[in-house]
């Protein structure tokens, strides 16, 4: 599977805010673009491309920051995420096999194989949540989890 660069800075992205989030001196308002931008050396012109999509997949929210900028912090459910989410959220096609040729003999006699192969990777993807990237920070969520 190729991923698109999108998907890579949309993970950026979502671990910057996740950690500054869950970083007890964090802003609760969120971050600027120009924070994620400093922070995960995302172009400040994808970044804003990639939240705005995040925002419209309810991954990400706005808000104006008191110097009227825009700052985006987590959605709730935002720590329970998948990277299948993420991948969905940035990529037109997940499936690993779009590309093949499907009257191909050989691709037609191993649909079923290759099926399950994209099942299952689905399903790794699916069990990894960005609670889990941000590893150690995570204990820190049960504090916060009454804002929540």
């Amino acid at each position: 599977m190729q991923l698109k660069r999108d998907t890579d800075y949309a993970l950026r992205i979502i671990l910057c805010i996740g950690e500054s989030w869950l970083d007890s001196r964090a802003d609760p308002d969120g971050l600027s673009l120009s924070e994620i931008s400093l922070h995960t050396g995302v172009p400040k012109i994808s970044v804003n491309r990639i939240c705005g999509n995040l925002k419209d997949r309810m991954i990400l929210s706005s808000g104006r920051t008191t110097e009227k900028s825009v700052s985006f912090y987590p959605c709730p459910a935002f720590f329970r995420l998948s990277l299948l989410d993420i991948i969905e959220a940035s990529e037109d096609n997940v499936n690993l096999f779009a590309l093949f040729d499907r009257t191909n003999r050989l691709y037609s006699a191993q649909t079923e194989r290759l099926q399950r192969v994209q099942n299952d990777i689905e399903s790794i993807l699916s069990g990894t949540t960005v609670e889990d990237l941000l590893g150690e920070k995570k204990k820190r969520r049960k504090k916060l989890a009454s804002r929540w």
